[in-house]
């Protein structure tokens, strides 16, 4: 998609009631003027103007954003804008069009991706994943997302009744309740001896972290997905 795939079709009527429809591109002009012009040469051609005109279709922008391509210069740079801002940021134009239909106006988009674009992610668990892996999360989030129970069960191999007489002083029946209680409980019996879940550091605890339940979490919060982009609340 470019900039000639926005179209918009003018009817202009003539002074015997007839009418004529023209076919216009108005990004494919270098600036809003030059389009205010070749619109005008149309309509004096057929009317000098006297007789009033009508926008009959568009293609990508909506009827009042394609009788603003005439009205408002403001409208037709900021439609121009939008190819600016695919390019910079590498998102297809049509991505920034599904913005619009979103919900942000037009004039909103540049905003839009300076303090909301979160970047190409296929979806939410990979974003997820992300934010883990650049340590982007405060650090309250990793407590709630910590798989205990998976932690605790595999803690287990390395522990033995020995182990825990031995090294860590306790009487032999402690040491069986221990072993044969919850997965989760020996995980949090672990974790207190280290001080909390993030003591364990990034590096370990992803290994152990629940990426659904924070993917969930995200679109609850108001995250948003388009064509494989995120968009955080904004």
């Amino acid at each position: 998609m470019d900039r000639n795939d926005i179209q918009v079709w003018v009817r202009f009527y003539l002074y015997d009631g007839k009418s004529v429809d023209v076919d216009f591109e108005p990004l494919s002009f270098r600036s809003h003027s030059e389009y205010v012009d070749a619109f005008d040469e149309h309509w004096t051609e057929y009317s000098n103007k006297d007789q009033d005109y009508d926008i009959v279709d568009w293609d990508y922008i909506d009827q009042k954003g394609a009788f603003g391509m005439y009205d408002d210069k403001n409208v037709w740079d900021a439609y121009n804008n939008l190819f600016d801002l695919a390019k910079e940021y590498g998102v297809k134009p049509e991505t920034m069009f599904e913005l619009v239909a979103y919900g942000w106006g037009i004039e909103q988009l540049e905003d839009v991706m300076e303090n909301a674009y979160e970047g190409e992610h296929s979806n939410f668990v990979e974003f997820a994943n992300y934010l883990v892996e650049e340590e982007l999360l405060n650090e309250d989030y990793y407590a709630g997302l910590f798989d205990y129970e998976k932690f605790g069960r595999e803690l287990k191999y390395d522990f033995g009744i020995e182990e825990l007489v031995e090294d860590y002083g306790y009487d032999i029946a402690y040491a069986e309740e221990l072993l044969d209680g919850s997965d989760e409980d020996f995980a949090e019996w672990y974790i207190e001896m280290s001080g909390d879940v993030t003591d364990l550091g990034i590096d370990f605890i992803s290994n152990y972290l629940d990426y659904k339940k924070l993917a969930r979490d995200l679109e609850y919060e108001g995250y948003y997905e388009i064509n494989g982009h995120i968009f955080r609340p904004y």
